[in-house]
């Protein structure tokens, strides 16, 4: 019996933690941006993330002060990645709280413009 009640406290805490949140996570080679989105449009949070690397939004409307109107609600969430030049990489629409979202799964082209730095050769 103690060991269903730990399970469901486990299992309970888990899903908890995740709750209006995404994990993000760049499979790409290129450093890219994460716009998080709600279903009306209204943008959440945004990050920079460099490649093989992840972070995680979390909606923290009660710590922040904010008004929560559980008469509106905010998903679908929508991730729009970026590149560093700000063309958009691809977008990741329908996204449940507690998903875990890749740049890799986005829709798009999921290519970024290669900026070439000039080469400075010495002078003779």
């Amino acid at each position: 019996m103690k060991k269903c009640v730990l399970l469901f406290v486990l299992l309970f805490v888990q899903v908890a933690a995740f709750a209006n949140s995404l994990r993000l996570f760049n499979d790409s080679p290129f450093t890219l941006s994460a716009t998080i989105l709600a279903a009306d449009g209204t943008t959440l949070g945004q990050f920079t993330i460099k490649p093989q690397n992840g972070a995680m939004w979390s909606d923290q409307w009660e710590q922040e002060g904010a008004v929560n109107n559980s008469n509106i609600s905010q998903t679908p969430y929508t991730v729009i990645w970026y590149c560093p030049s700000g063309s958009e990489y691809g977008i990741c629409p329908n996204q449940s709280p507690g998903d875990y979202v890749t740049a890799g799964s986005a829709s798009g082209d999921k290519a970024c413009a290669v900026q070439n730095t000039p080469m400075l050769v010495p002078q003779q």
